[in-house]
């Protein structure tokens, strides 16, 4: 194979992945990726200078004295480049479980990590609150809920390197859309389970509409070959995903596989009993917030779905407390008030929020 410079490709050695010209370094690949405001073609000869011993590009950028490798789909390109540099790297393979939505996907991400690791599985998360095993997360330094490639591919094996037995990933439809996820295939986790929370408007200044919304996150469930599909099938859009997917989805909620009943909200959390399709559990969960029968109803599927004993999970729950900016509350002992923090930033969730607190005051005999 050669680039378009004529250089042997097989002949040059790589020794790190990157898009951001700033940050590339001696023997490294440049992507070179076209964004909505920014070309990275332009930055060409920048990487370059930085040390840059192949280009990837769409684009047949000549004489610039490195091998420069034309492909159809550059971000598909190179997120299948990233996996394949990074994996490898031992022999444990994670399992993943990836969960998209609009609302509801870091609760359902963190009541999953939680039931995985009270249950004894050395459990990570990659999302919207930071990157690590669980309870021990760092910060994501670019605030993306799924990370750009090649940071993505090198936490997942950082992650597999020192013993995971379980990643749960957040994915954002910028994720989908900006094709970070096509190596998951090439990255050396066993794609174990993708989940589905609901879908209201968000990002339409991104997406062309809700079916172009709709259609992005449902590339999750039917171009990566998961293993298992979990459906919030309450959800309108996620009784359409059940739909198309026929047979190869686990529903949950109303009229699904695993639903709840006699949901009991309070000042102190949520209790509900969970109906699966031979037994019933019941629940007590003191994390507080208006979906969160739901999202871990979805998360103790999740859960059934890996083997753990639905009592063992809905025991599990009783020691998840709060998550991060998701009705979390806030000591503040010279306020004689209850006071939380929410990350609602939907029309969907800033309504939920409301009602929820709403019922809490009533609960508590507020005025």
């Amino acid at each position: 194979m050669k680039g378009s410079e004529g250089f042997p490709v097989t002949d040059v050695e790589i020794e790190g992945v990157t898009a951001d010209s700033r940050a590339v370094g001696k023997g490294m690949l440049y992507a070179a990726i076209k964004g909505r405001e920014s070309d990275g073609n332009r930055f060409v000869r920048e990487a370059v200078e930085n040390g840059a011993s192949a280009i990837l590009t769409e684009t047949d950028v000549m004489h610039v004295g490195v091998p420069v490798v034309c492909v159809d789909d550059v971000k598909s390109a190179f997120a299948r480049i990233c996996a394949r540099f990074y994996a490898g790297a031992g022999e444990n393979r994670p399992k993943l479980i990836a969960i998209t939505g609009t609302n509801g996907k870091t609760t359902t991400a963190m009541a999953t990590a939680h039931i995985l690791s009270v249950s004894g599985h050395k459990t990570a998360v990659i999302g919207t609150l930071g990157a690590g095993f669980y309870g021990e997360c760092e910060e994501n330094p670019d605030g993306m809920t799924t990370p750009i490639a090649e940071k993505l591919y090198e936490r997942l094996s950082l992650l597999s390197r020192e013993g995971a037995e379980y990643i749960v990933l957040e994915v954002s439809s910028q994720g989908l859309a900006e094709k970070r996820l096509d190596g998951l295939r090439e990255s050396g986790c066993v794609l174990r389970t993708a989940m589905f929370t609901n879908l209201s408007p968000e990002h339409l200044d991104y997406h062309d509409g809700m079916e172009d919304y709709f259609a992005v996150k449902s590339r999750l469930f039917a171009d990566f070959g998961f293993e298992k599909r979990i459906i919030n099938v309450s959800d309108a859009y996620g009784r359409r995903l059940r739909d198309r997917l026929a047979d190869g989805a686990i529903p949950v909620g109303d009229g699904g596989d695993f639903y709840a009943s006699s949901i009991r909200y309070s000042s102190v959390g949520v209790e509900y009993e969970v109906h699966l399709q031979t037994a019933k559990v019941n629940v007590r969960c003191p994390f507080s917030g208006a979906h969160t029968a739901e999202n871990t109803l979805m998360a103790i599927a999740a859960a059934i779905s890996e083997g753990i004993a639905p009592s063992v999970a809905a025991e599990a729950l009783e020691t998840f407390f709060s998550v991060r900016g998701r009705m979390e509350r806030v000591g503040l002992p010279d306020f004689h008030a209850d006071v939380f923090v929410d990350f609602a930033h939907t029309p969907e969730a800033l309504r939920a929020l409301l009602k929820d607190g709403r019922e809490k005051k009533a609960t508590a005999g507020g005025n």
